[in-house]
């Protein structure tokens, strides 16, 4: 029908089927929501504020190198000072935000790994015993990468989808408290990367 009509007929017709399956609310609804993790529902992968200003563990119990058979050793978390967490990943070389936004959860393994996509869980559900969710924020100022907040400034490829502004890149960091196991859950790159070698405080070097 649309095809024998005129231009603006077609455009009503295109215009109600847009209106009828509310496209808009679905397409712009969630990026324009901000959730109480500070960031918007389309950015935020799960959000339980834990109400701290500090992680709930110190930096070297989370230190390490990331990766697995596909990616290889791609990411490194180190403790740094002030109890803080840094991080390198490819042109990322800052140290990570947390406050009393980010999310916290301790429970059960499974139940942590239920808020994950299933194709993100890895091991992480076949854990027994509870399991440590924190998660930190990439300040959005990557200059390697010509990612800038301040600026209003972004690029190919981190900044298509991987690094999403304004709201800063999360780095999930889940600990089994029984077998000490490691991963870092990357949302925005649709990966988990479990922790190959733990280091100590200080000691990491960076990947590039």
């Amino acid at each position: 029908m649309s095809a024998e009509a005129s231009a603006e007929e077609a455009d009503a017709v295109l215009q109600q089927a847009l209106t009828t399956t509310k496209f808009w609310e679905a397409q712009f609804g969630p990026s324009s929501t901000c959730t109480a993790c500070g960031a918007s529902l389309t950015d935020t992968a799960i959000c339980h504020p834990g109400n701290r200003s500090r992680p709930p563990l110190a930096p070297k119990e989370l230190a390490g190198t990331f990766g697995d058979a596909f990616y290889g050793p791609v990411l490194s978390l180190r403790a740094a000072a002030d109890d803080a967490l840094e991080a390198s990943l490819g042109p990322v070389n800052a140290v990570l935000d947390f406050g009393p936004s980010q999310t916290v959860i301790e429970e059960a393994c499974s139940s942590i790994a239920q808020h994950m996509p299933s194709a993100e869980r890895g091991s992480v559900g076949e854990q027994v015993g509870n399991c440590l969710m924190i998660e930190f924020r990439v300040p959005s100022e990557i200059a390697a990468a010509g990612i800038s907040e301040s600026n209003r400034t972004i690029a190919f490829p981190w900044g298509c989808g991987i690094v999403p502004l304004p709201t800063a890149m999360p780095i999930y960091v889940i600990l089994s408290r029984r077998s000490s196991a490691v991963w870092a859950w990357l949302p925005t790159a649709d990966v988990v990367l479990p922790r190959l070698e733990a280091s100590s405080p200080y000691s990491a070097q960076l990947l590039v």
